[in-house]
């Protein structure tokens, strides 16, 4: 009962992550790199919910899975002067709740959990197009073409245990450089960006095994 119980866990888990992880992946950060009046704070708070039947792989033995997700995160931002450019902070902490259940070998089990996600912190520096400004002087000059970069670093804070294939947290370092650009036109603006995420190995996997993951680019 316990084995079945841990493989229905795993399957909800695994859902859920991927409900989280392909936001991360394939994250669009608008107006990431735009031109910031210095010494600003911004909070965001964000709410996600999902409910319904989920399609489970072929490979794993599980009919009829059901599976509510509820998510919470907050981030904070503070913009900066630094070297003369526009620069900024931001923090972001997220927190996910998993109520599913299915039906494993014949039997109805289910999957209960809550817990922290991996924080994570970045440092943004535009570093053409985006002089440091006061916020009265920010609100007379012109919209221009801005160029920056920015370093993300994914902290293993997530809830995580080892007897899980797969977790909240992901219990690994993750490393992103990125650069990108913003070109406004008319009232419209147009933005690109390129970087790379780095993995650190998970040395505590599932079955005492080590995890590791290539480079992920995105564009």
């Amino acid at each position: 009962m316990g084995r079945k119980f841990r493989s229905i866990a795993t399957t909800l888990v695994v859902l859920v992550l991927f409900f989280l992880g392909d936001a991360e992946a394939q994250d669009l950060d608008p107006r990431r790199y735009i031109s910031l009046p210095v010494s600003q704070n911004f909070l965001r708070v964000a709410f996600g919910y999902s409910d319904g039947e989920v399609n489970v792989s072929p490979g794993i033995p599980v009919e009829g899975a059901n599976l509510t997700l509820t998510g919470a995160s907050l981030a904070y931002m503070r913009s900066m002067n630094l070297g003369g450019k526009a620069a900024s902070f931001d923090a972001y902490i997220p927190r996910l709740c998993a109520d599913g259940s299915g039906v494993f070998d014949g039997e109805r089990l289910s999957r209960d959990t809550c817990g922290a996600g991996d924080a994570t912190v970045r440092l943004t520096y535009n570093f053409f197009g985006a002089p440091a400004v006061e916020l009265s002087e920010f609100a007379k000059r012109k919209r221009e073409v801005v160029v920056g970069a920015s370093v993300q670093v994914s902290v293993p804070t997530g809830q995580y245990s080892p007897d899980y294939l797969v977790n909240i947290g992901a219990n690994r370092w993750v490393l992103r450089p990125e650069i990108g650009m913003s070109i406004p036109w008319r009232n419209w603006s147009f933005e690109f960006a390129a970087g790379v995420r780095f993995f650190s190995d998970n040395d505590e996997y599932y079955g005492g095994t080590t995890h590791s993951q290539d480079p992920l680019y995105n564009l």
